[in-house]
């Protein structure tokens, strides 16, 4: 999980992230020690440099996820894909059985939510919410509706 302030990933190690790494560090850490070291890889930022650096981090046989849309054409050595016999998969949004799984893990405890919901703001106040998260001013905000 790459995060770039430090509440969000301290927050990412009290959840259990196995690996929480600076943003900024990426670069080094890969040449030094991780690279092709995953094998599991969830892309979420639909950016080129996310996809790029989700393959380095995969080992060969691993399975990477594309999750995060780009919106746009992005460069990306395909060769990979072969080389390190990779099992690309493309996922876009739910499906109905992700809500039987999501429900079965947060009933048994396995998934920890209330840690991530950092403010609780009426409706009338979408505005200051939607520019508390632009400004990464919190993790998760629920907006309920007001009396």
């Amino acid at each position: 999980m790459v995060l770039t302030d430090k509440k969000r990933l301290q927050l990412a190690k009290d959840l259990g992230a196995d690996e929480v790494i600076i943003s900024s560090q990426i670069n080094s850490l890969i040449e030094k020690k991780m690279s092709n070291t995953f094998d599991v890889v969830f892309e979420c930022s639909g950016t080129e440099g996310g996809l790029n650096m989700g393959f380095k981090l995969l080992r060969k046989g691993g399975r990477y996820t594309q999750i995060g849309l780009s919106g746009k054409l992005i460069k990306f050595p395909i060769d990979q894909t072969v080389y390190k016999e990779v099992k690309f998969f493309g996922s876009f949004s739910h499906t109905w059985s992700s809500w039987d799984t999501a429900i079965r893990l947060l009933s048994r405890g396995l998934v920890q939510t209330e840690p991530l919901v950092t403010d609780k703001l009426p409706l009338s106040r979408w505005k200051e919410a939607f520019k508390k998260f632009k400004e990464k001013r919190c993790v998760k905000i629920i907006l309920t509706p007001e009396d």
